[in-house]
């Protein structure tokens, strides 16, 4: 995984942090951002797989 893709993921949870300082949502909870985090580290790891799948075999589609 590349080290400027998680960098900039992670200043854009901390922005979202700071934008929703002492506001009434779930967006600043621990767990809800680290569950974004996540999410967002899983997808990229996904995309990333079915990229180097993808050009060993050109007919495989993403749902496949």
């Amino acid at each position: 995984m590349n080290t400027t893709y998680l960098i900039s993921i992670i200043y854009g949870r901390i922005l979202n942090i700071v934008s929703n300082n002492q506001l009434l949502n779930n967006k600043t909870y621990q767990v809800e951002v680290t569950i974004d985090l996540g999410r967002e580290i899983v997808n990229k790891y996904i995309r990333e797989m079915y990229k180097t799948i993808k050009q060993s075999n050109p007919s495989l589609t993403y749902i496949n």
